[in-house]
């Protein structure tokens, strides 16, 4: 499943000793390979921490870099569950290197927090910063209500259309064809990732056999468009 990554982290006050970097993907871009850059910086007591973001097509990475006297034992966790302890001294820096590599994002992970915890002592509570991951979908239903059924030259109906599953929530538009209807009377509704449009239209003769629909995409996701429609089928009075 495709989708778009942004990160959200949150750094703990506990967190006041040694360093801590995180490297985390900026993006999952659909039917593309561009590669984007971003970087962001977040303040944390008397430190400055740098969060860079990486982004690949096939996988994300979070890699923590700490250091600390007693050398620290680095995990990563999700709630309760024991992700990665594989962790790495680096002589020539002396400091200690943890990389959570993930193939894939699906919808469950929508909001998952995963926690990096930091230890050299069983005395103290661990040193932890948490990731919480918010997640871009595309809509994954689009339906049409009334569908498929005949419609008669001069009378007005009003259709609805209704996409499920968009985080953000879905733009919807109509069309004809190729062309896309203008809809001055919407009053698009939002009730929790449902998105509803509202379209009012008269057929003509003309429109018979002419194929109309309703599109949902995510406007922060190119190519995630989805539709229904049907071939329209026009009686005269």
């Amino acid at each position: 499943m495709e989708m778009d990554l942004m990160i959200r982290v949150t750094v703990p006050l506990e967190l006041t000793h040694g360093a801590l970097s995180f490297y985390l993907p900026c993006c999952f871009q659909t039917k593309s390979s561009e590669k984007l850059r971003k970087h962001c910086l977040i303040y944390f007591a008397d430190h400055l921490f740098h969060i860079s973001a990486n982004c690949s097509d096939d996988y994300w990475i979070l890699l923590s870099l700490l250091h600390g006297k007693p050398r620290p034992t680095v995990t990563w966790w999700r709630e309760y569950s024991l992700l990665d302890d594989t962790y790495l001294f680096i002589p020539s820096d002396n400091l200690v290197r943890n990389e959570l590599k993930i193939a894939e994002l699906k919808r469950h992970d929508l909001l998952a927090v995963l926690t990096c915890q930091a230890s050299n002592n069983n005395i103290t509570v661990p040193a932890s910063t948490a990731v919480t991951l918010d997640l871009n979908l595309k809509p994954v239903d689009v339906r049409i209500d009334p569908t498929r059924q005949p419609l008669s030259a001069g009378q007005e109906y009003e259709f609805t259309c209704m996409a499920a599953g968009s985080r953000p929530p879905a733009v919807i538009t109509w069309w004809k064809s190729n062309k896309q209807l203008k809809n001055p009377d919407d009053k698009s509704t939002q009730a929790g990732d449902v998105t509803t449009s509202f379209y009012r239209f008269t057929p003509t003769v003309q429109d018979n056999n002419v194929h109309f629909s309703c599109r949902a995409h995510n406007p922060v996701i190119p190519g995630s468009a989805e539709s229904d429609g049907w071939t329209l089928e026009i009686h005269c009075k």
